[in-house]
């Protein structure tokens, strides 16, 4: 989304095209933050709930009698059985399977949850109990250590809820920069880009340690979301220590900008352009040479040149201004701020856009073409 790709320029058309891309991302922006946490509620009301109610279902579930014909789906009923082997797949998260006799006489295979080194405690011929619910084998224990199976309605809310609180900050940030740009961004004098990136990165940064962390720790879906709520108050505050202290710092800094001339070789093109002078439209390198400035559209300056008035002096590099002729220059749309170098070719006053270190390249290549006439 940086400027530095693309070619301004100050023709209507260019201008149009612009503010129609911009218009464009704010509303892609906004739909995909609305969508990421309406995705998120949808998960919490729909998954997390019915999940939280299973397992709440299964822990009020008393045991079955030992009349077979008293037993129903919604008791918890046991079966001892003896292991026929253990199946491991290794890896970061090894995954086991315990084979038990089944029904029919063949081995059925029981996918196991959350289990660490089950082939060091199970082995086959062991003893092993089977505990089920609601016709699936929700749990097994061997050598009296308890095992959650796959089926296991116990924190299996955890995945549910971890994608919805890392999706709705997430969301939420995304929705509050295209809101941002659209509001304030492009119309508003002093926009910058550490802007965007304290409001994205304390929604995304915040939605990644949530997300991650809810499907491991949190024994409830109440303590999850109590946990996810202080994990965002902590990024909220973050984010306005951030934006406090760097307002602070560019009020401080006030409109002009401090910087230190580069000098460079006497033949050089730099990248800077002159977005409200129509004669240097889609020029965006500026080309130096021994007694001559010219713009050029081409990186290697050697193309369709453009001279630039004999003794330009450089006045101030200073923040865009909301005076400033269009087109507006979007710095939230960089990473690097862009500055206007303010420069003066006799009563006529041209105004340069480019990064900083650009612009002290230009300082330099001004200062060194002015020495001649001031010797």
């Amino acid at each position: 989304m940086g400027i530095a790709s693309g070619l301004p320029s100050v023709s209507a058309a260019g201008s149009g095209k612009l503010a129609g891309r911009e218009r464009a991302w704010t509303v892609v922006a906004c739909v995909v933050g609305v969508a990421l946490m309406a995705v998120a509620v949808w998960l919490v009301a729909g998954p997390v709930a019915v999940d939280e109610r299973s397992e709440a279902a299964f822990r009020a579930a008393q045991k079955c009698p030992s009349e077979p014909a008293r037993q129903s789906p919604e008791c918890v009923s046991r079966r001892d059985a003896v292991i026929r082997g253990v199946r491991e797949i290794s890896g970061k998260t090894p995954k086991y399977w315990v084979g038990v006799p089944g029904e029919d006489g063949k081995t059925d295979w029981i996918r196991l949850k959350d289990t660490y080194s089950f082939s060091e405690v199970a082995h086959e011929g062991d003893p092993i109990a089977l505990y089920s619910w609601k016709g699936k084998i929700r749990g097994v224990v061997t050598s009296g250590i308890s095992f959650r199976t796959a089926d296991t309605p116990l924190r299996s809310w955890g995945t549910a809820l971890g994608w919805a609180t890392g999706l709705f900050p997430g969301g939420l940030a995304v929705l509050c920069c295209g809101l941002w740009w659209r509001l304030r961004g492009a119309a508003h004098g002093r926009s910058s880009p550490w802007q965007i990136s304290v409001i994205g990165l304390a929604g995304i940064l915040s939605g990644i340690c949530v997300g991650v962390w809810v499907p491991i720790a949190p024994d409830s879906v109440g303590a999850a979301l109590r946990g996810a709520g202080g994990a965002y108050a902590v990024a909220l505050l973050g984010a306005l220590c951030c934006w406090t202290y760097f307002s602070r710092k560019e009020r401080r800094q006030g409109d002009d900008i401090a910087i230190t001339p580069r000098p460079g070789p006497a033949e050089q093109v730099i990248n800077v352009f002159l977005p409200h002078e129509p004669e240097y439209s889609g020029k965006t390198h500026l080309v130096v040479q021994p007694g001559s400035l010219a713009m050029s559209p081409d990186p290697t300056g050697r193309v369709a040149r453009r001279p630039l008035p004999d003794g330009l002096t450089l006045v101030r590099v200073r923040h865009q201004l909301r005076t400033d002729p269009g087109p507006y220059i979007s710095a939230g749309r960089s990473f690097h701020q862009y500055y206007i170098a303010e420069c003066r070719a006799g009563e006529r006053t041209l105004l340069f856009a480019g990064k900083k270190a650009d612009l002290e390249r230009l300082a330099g290549v001004l200062s060194a073409h002015r020495a001649p006439a001031n010797v």
